[in-house]
């Protein structure tokens, strides 16, 4: 069964699946999570004692099968709901292919076509946008405004540096800009745009815009963390779904049997040599992680080649594949949120003694004071959320085994 398994998975040594198949000796796989998490964030805390160990949820999905743990010493469950932030990205991709199709527009199309209102980049395509690969800046910066009318009009005076085209760089503009294209030309909001094409079509009833609920996890009360989508009313297309691990797992689901997952995925052609693959390997969408073949990569080590992950600052990770076991493809989807980013006070002593700013207090007309906590310096990339991953990884294979036994039966 393991080797199975093992085949779908391209990338990884021969000290992986070694401890894969040492895992498999493992009957109790819930025990092996939570003791992974809390081995790994123990070590962590020894260099970040002023902190808590942070808490959280991992959600797994085989097929219409699901497994969830609750980590940390805070009891959450798969109903509790967590601002998903970055992540939000691609929900955003979802609304606009069902906008796309709706308006008989494509990825090809120019923003000249659809709007005068951004002179610098008419000649862009949709597809250009979602590629990330300019760098933006704008005249206005969007965080120094205080309301939604300000930052969009802030946002139209985007334009490109032409000595970086064509390079890779990682931006939440590329996707406000569509966002507030969709508004524009659908007569539409964007909350009236998401109600249509995510939460009707894909009927995911616990996944919110707006939200006051005692579920959500967060520091801003019914607002999130990302200062630009709070200035445009607590959302935007970059920022601003709130989830639950439960409703999280099921999306992706959806998006890996869409049509469109070719966009985000390895191309289908069989690479045989790794050294034909670029540095940090991406699908055509922008901000999605592939099949992991060098450090640099947001994805785990134990993510097949057919799938993909994305990533909300180091809080919030998902990735979503296929295997395909004795001619059968199953969809796997699995999800980490965690709750670090609300330990303020605990960031507080952190700034203190250490004389590094990770928050930021700010404010939005009509809702007062809030607060930003960027803690993207205390979870590495390459440390320790990678490893994190990679536990969620593990147990996505070893769940995996324990549904195809159960499933044989």
């Amino acid at each position: 069964m393991l080797n199975n398994i093992i085949q779908n998975i391209n990338y990884i040594t021969k000290e992986d699946i070694h401890e894969l198949e040492t895992l498999f000796e493992i009957s109790n796989i819930e025990e092996y999570v939570y003791s992974s998490y809390h081995k790994l964030m123990e070590q962590w805390n020894q260099e970040y004692p002023m902190f808590d160990i942070p808490s959280g949820m991992i959600g797994i999905r085989m097929n219409d099968t699901e497994y969830y743990y609750s980590i940390g010493a805070k009891e959450y469950t798969e109903d509790t709901i967590f601002d998903i932030a970055s992540m939000t990205k691609l929900y955003t991709e979802f609304v606009l292919f069902a906008f796309l199709e709706e308006y008989h527009l494509s990825l090809d199309t120019k923003l000249k076509e659809l709007t005068t209102v951004y002179p610098n980049i008419e000649e862009m395509t949709i597809l250009d946008l979602l590629e990330f690969k300019n760098t933006y800046r704008t005249t206005v910066d969007i965080r120094n405004c205080t309301n939604k009318k300000d930052a969009v009009d802030a946002l139209r005076t985007v334009y490109t540096l032409e000595e970086k085209a064509g390079y890779y760089l990682y931006t939440d503009l590329p996707i406000m800009i569509l966002t507030d294209v969709m508004e524009m030309y659908s007569g539409r909001s964007y909350q009236e745009l998401f109600q249509q094409y995510i939460i009707e079509k894909y009927q995911l009833m616990d996944t919110y815009l707006a939200i006051d609920s005692d579920r959500y996890v967060t520091v801003n009360k019914g607002m999130i963390n990302d200062p630009k989508a709070n200035i445009m009313g607590g959302y935007y297309g970059h920022a601003g779904v709130k989830t639950t691990s439960k409703d999280f797992i099921t999306f992706l689901y959806h998006v890996m049997n869409s049509q469109y997952v070719d966009l985000f995925v390895t191309p289908s052609r069989v690479i045989d040599d790794v050294t034909d693959l670029p540095i940090v390997m991406k699908g055509i969408i922008g901000n999605s992680n592939i099949s992991n073949v060098e450090l640099e990569g947001m994805a785990s080590k134990y993510l097949p080649a057919l799938g993909f992950a994305v990533q909300g600052s180091v809080r919030c990770h998902g990735e979503t594949m296929k295997f395909v076991i004795d001619e059968k493809e199953y969809t796997v989807s699995s999800c980490i949120f965690l709750d670090l980013y609300t330990q303020v006070e605990n960031i507080r002593k952190y700034e203190q003694e250490t004389g590094k700013i990770l928050t930021k207090e700010y404010d939005v007309d009509g809702y007062g004071p809030l607060i930003m906590c960027d803690v993207r310096s205390l979870l590495s990339y390459q440390g320790v959320y990678k490893e994190l991953t990679n536990v969620v990884g593990k147990a996505r294979v070893m769940e995996l085994s324990r549904y195809l036994e159960i499933k044989r039966v």
